[in-house]
């Protein structure tokens, strides 16, 4: 088995015209996945303001879901955090944190079918959908986001 590799471009990537190009070809690339193909897939969020329903929405299908937010610590570091379940109890867990202030959720990674994921693609909170296809492993572009001005 041929072992998943970062894609050379998102390595290389660190101005605001490039990553909208690579957002762009990822999501191109999605739309020619198979509807019953099961994938691995990460999806970033536009912005992390997001209420938990609407997350809780977002992770119903999801196989080996892995919810990922952002909050600051106390010297004003960034911070990624990571839950497994979208539970009240979970969530508000990760709301309520003291090690960190929340801010929001920034991605959601996992498994689903193809048909799943390619509805993703027109959600006017979501910037990209990443799959695992051709080696590489979907990594998730909200840090690169953050990261570059328009």
């Amino acid at each position: 088995m041929e072992q998943a590799v970062i894609p050379t471009e998102y390595v290389t990537m660190n101005a605001r015209d490039t990553l909208d190009m690579y957002a762009e070809k990822k999501k191109n690339q999605v739309k020619e996945i198979h509807d019953e193909e099961l994938l691995d897939f990460t999806l970033t969020f536009k912005e992390e303001e997001l209420d938990d329903l609407k997350i809780k929405n977002y992770a119903k299908d999801i196989q080996e879901l892995i919810v990922h937010g952002r909050g600051y610590n106390s010297n004003g570091e960034r911070v990624t955090f990571g839950v497994f379940a979208v539970d009240e109890e979970t969530l508000n867990g990760v709301k309520s944190n003291p090690n960190y202030q929340f801010r929001g959720y920034t991605e959601i990674s996992g498994k689903a079918k193809g048909s799943e994921i390619k509805k993703l693609l027109n959600d006017k909170n979501v910037y990209t959908v990443e799959v695992a296809k051709d080696g590489t492993i979907p990594m998730g572009l909200f840090w690169k986001l953050e990261n570059t001005t328009k």
